[in-house]
């Protein structure tokens, strides 16, 4: 007899089916009438990352009107499309509005990386679950990514002196920044520029996260294509992009990591990382969670910079992340 392999959308159907009636308290009766059929809708958005506004060339938009320009998303539409869409289900059963991703998710990680998972506070499953997603590899590599980048900028304050100027360009949280700074025993001859296209991240970062060192931070929110404008164009000792190039194809890579290298100082230094192929979460971002990542072996991270600057690539300890660093050589 032929076995007939599951799709993911025929996977995730049935788990959330399986979920759904295991929390309705409905399995025994689903299974003693296997003729009924129970509907329920999923609505599912992730990343919005503060994109209140659709992204598209702001000549191009015509509120007013419908389907006329090239602008894309924004929660006017979103909430529009939502409504019409529970609209369309209602006589359907129940339908359910799920969010996920942006820089909160990663934050949520960095907490895992102390947590007991035994808060007596929290449901038993809540814990149990936080266990289970600290033995992902995903996250295990987030907290190695955050310890990697916050030695770079220590080693980088050392071998300057003790005076850094730094750019990090989709900052995020920007934890390992934090983790640096607080490390400092003189951290005012320290001078950041945080940029990020989330409003919230920044926020984030200048009210918590690098609340302490406000005073010293340039904070800017502006997305990748329009970085040149917000970018001061003093250099910079070491420029930073933890998670962006996960996400840029090579063209788009290649020539933003060329424009950075034009902001280094001499000798400045350049980081960023990004997902290797042996990645062992690889298939649970690609099968399962529909996480759209760009993987790179060391090579092909190290032919993304600009043939004038030393380039060197390491992996992280779980095989899962690159780390490349690229040195300024001027005559």
């Amino acid at each position: 007899m032929e076995r007939k392999t599951l799709s993911r959308r025929e996977f995730m159907a049935v788990s959330a089916a399986v979920g759904a009636t295991i929390l309705t308290g409905k399995l025994s009766e689903a299974a003693q009438e296997k003729t009924m059929t129970k509907t329920f809708t999923i609505l599912h958005t992730n990343d919005m990352h503060s994109a209140f506004i659709g992204m598209g060339p702001a000549s191009d938009y015509t509120p007013f009107t419908l389907n006329d320009d090239k602008t894309r998303g924004g929660y006017a539409r979103l909430a529009g499309l939502i409504a019409k869409r529970k609209e369309e289900r209602k006589d359907k059963g129940p339908v359910l509005l799920l969010d996920a991703g942006d820089f909160m998710m990663v934050e949520w990680m960095y907490e895992l990386e102390n947590d007991s998972c035994a808060d007596p506070y929290q449901p038993g499953i809540v814990n149990c679950l936080d266990g289970l997603m600290k033995t992902v590899h995903s996250v295990v590599s987030v907290w190695e990514r955050r310890a990697w980048f916050a030695r770079l900028l220590r080693d980088e304050h050392e071998r300057r002196g003790g005076q850094l100027s730094v750019l990090d360009l989709a900052a995020g949280g920007a934890r390992y920044l934090r983790d640096f700074l607080g490390s400092m025993s003189f951290p005012n001859q320290v001078r950041v520029t945080v940029v990020d296209q989330d409003a919230a991240a920044v926020e984030f970062c200048r009210r918590r996260s690098l609340a302490p060192w406000s005073s010293q931070i340039r904070f800017e929110c502006a997305p990748i294509r329009d970085f040149t404008s917000y970018v001061p164009t003093a250099p910079f000792d070491v420029i930073l992009s933890a998670g962006l190039f996960d996400y840029l194809d090579g063209t788009t890579a290649t020539a933003l990591l060329r424009q950075m290298t034009g902001w280094l100082s001499p000798s400045g230094t350049l980081a960023i990382s990004n997902f290797h192929p042996d990645d062992p979460s690889a298939l649970v971002k690609s099968w399962l969670v529909n996480w759209p990542v760009v993987f790179r072996e060391e090579h092909e991270c190290a032919e993304l910079f600009p043939r004038d600057v030393s380039v060197r690539v390491t992996r992280s300890a779980n095989r899962a992340l690159c780390f490349a660093t690229a040195v300024r050589h001027d005559e």
